[in-house]
């Protein structure tokens, strides 16, 4: 029988041959992007005493079916900020990954990082363009685009990307948000 903590680290959402997991790592989750059972994009967990990780910690996970498809649902906190996320299958081979950020003040887009890292698993190749990060490798085709405006990509180094609230972004509330889409094609 499994305990509670091995359950959480059970976690997934599958589509095909496109599958999202989610690893515990200290306090927090992991996002590990899968296709065909390879690692193909990695979301890191941040270290805890970070005020603005590398990406929204996820230290609690909710895992439903909705009409669509799977849904996890995660949220978590930093500092004063409190992050939530939703992993969501939208059609056969299409996730959506929805992040907000819930500020205690007006946030410093140039002092505070706030964003999701993804780094590019070894042995894909991958061509960033016109907001779209593509993969290939053995027949595989793996896209991760942006959703609405209020996002953007950054290319941060070789095989390290980000998405982020577009720079253009205007804070009407204290409430942040930056969307992508992964599709496996």
């Amino acid at each position: 029988m499994k305990n509670a903590e091995q359950e959480l680290e059970a976690v997934a959402i599958k589509t095909g041959e496109l599958e999202f997991r989610f690893p515990k790592s200290g306090d927090r989750f992991a996002v590990m992007i899968c296709a065909g059972g390879e690692s193909a994009l990695a979301i890191g967990a941040g270290a805890q005493a970070d005020a603005w990780p590398t990406a929204p910690p996820l230290q609690q996970l909710h895992q439903q079916v909705l009409p669509t498809g799977p849904v996890v649902l995660a949220v978590g906190s930093a500092g004063t900020t409190h992050w939530s996320a939703s992993f969501s299958v939208r059609q056969p081979g299409l996730v959506w990954c929805e992040y907000a950020a819930r500020v205690s003040r007006q946030w410093k887009r140039n002092e505070e990082w706030l964003g999701t890292q993804i780094e590019v698993a070894s042995g894909w190749e991958w061509s960033l363009a016109e907001g779209e990060l593509k993969l290939s490798r053995a027949g595989q085709q793996l896209r991760l685009g942006l959703l609405g405006t209020e996002s953007e990509f950054e290319q941060l180094r070789e095989e390290l990307f980000a998405i982020q609230p577009a720079r253009i972004f205007q804070q009407p509330t204290k409430t942040i948000e930056w969307k992508m889409a992964v599709q496996l094609d």
